[in-house]
């Protein structure tokens, strides 16, 4: 008596899937990461030095968050 044994190959789609996913995670963590350092950064800064470069304390986040998407 003969037993076959076939054991199918993953699809290259759901890898390919897969790997993007993990891309898009890794991607989503620099972003988070940039974004905190440059919250982090500004935040530091006087309010005498955010007048020098233009920027009020309030527009610290929207700055953030557009350093991360440029990034």
């Amino acid at each position: 008596m003969t037993t076959l044994t076939h054991v199918a190959a993953p699809n290259a789609a759901f890898i390919a899937r897969l790997s993007a996913l993990a891309e898009d995670i890794r991607q989503a963590g620099r972003r988070y990461s940039i974004r905190r350092q440059t919250i982090r950064e500004l935040s530091a800064l006087s309010d005498r030095d955010l007048k020098d470069l233009g920027i009020h304390r309030c527009d610290i986040g929207a700055i953030a968050a557009e350093a991360s998407r440029n990034a």
